[in-house]
């Protein structure tokens, strides 16, 4: 049996002439993993790549090509006769059935404490005077001043104010009819306010409103809240 302990530089091919038929890794310091080209009467065979600590190879060789990708001692059994370490670096282990863990203040278990999100279903908030819950104050709202919007038989712009939270249009006019709607406004459209009509808006009172008349002349006032 032979045992051989070798100094690899990076990337850099290094031969070992031996005549065996079984190599064993025993370990590759501190290497990812080492290249290994078995060679049998100067013709070599495939190379096995990334090889680390307790791989074995049965096969008859007589010279083996070795290589790192760092700078590395390699220990290594070159020989014809058996040779089992008992062990394979990184390999995994499974195993079956309950695996007891003791944790104490001399020998703690580190773990690792990761973030976790909950979703709760239905949740039941007290609220009262012992244990009240602080809310933030809203501001009041303001209503502005009312605006007079001359409207005729062409669409006009009656109010563009995105700030607005609500806003109320009142119809003045004693025959003629108004329609609200967006910048190509007709009579056709789904809100027509009649003589003396008032149509109330929530969703989109910050929108762009145009409107149209039947009558030439008519007027709309427009009151908004902010």
């Amino acid at each position: 049996m032979a045992y051989y302990t070798i100094n690899l530089k990076a990337n850099k091919a290094y031969s070992q002439r031996a005549i065996g038929r079984v190599l064993l890794i025993d370990s590759i310091g501190v290497s990812p993993g080492v290249d290994v080209a078995l060679v049998v009467n100067d013709a070599e065979q495939r190379t096995i790549p990334g090889r680390r600590g307790g791989f074995k190879y049965v096969a008859a060789f007589t010279e083996v090509i070795f290589k790192s990708p760092v700078d590395c001692v390699l220990a290594v059994f070159l020989t014809m006769n058996e040779v089992d370490l008992g062990y394979v670096d990184g390999v995994q282990v499974e195993v079956t059935g309950n695996v007891g863990i003791t944790n104490t203040a001399l020998n703690p278990v580190p773990v690792d404490v990761l973030g976790a999100t909950m979703t709760a279903t239905n949740v039941g908030i007290n609220n009262d005077n012992a244990n009240a819950i602080p809310v933030q104050r809203q501001a009041l709202s303001v209503i502005g001043a009312e605006v007079s919007v001359a409207v005729g038989v062409a669409a006009v712009s009656a109010s563009n104010d995105a700030t607005l939270k609500r806003i109320w249009f009142r119809n003045t006019n004693a025959v003629a009819q108004i329609a609200l709607g967006a910048s190509g406004v007709t009579m056709d459209s789904p809100i027509i306010l009649g003589p003396g009509d008032i149509y109330f808006e929530e969703d989109g009172a910050g929108a762009h409103w145009y409107a149209i008349s039947d009558t030439a002349g008519s007027t709309l006032v427009t009151l908004g809240m902010k």
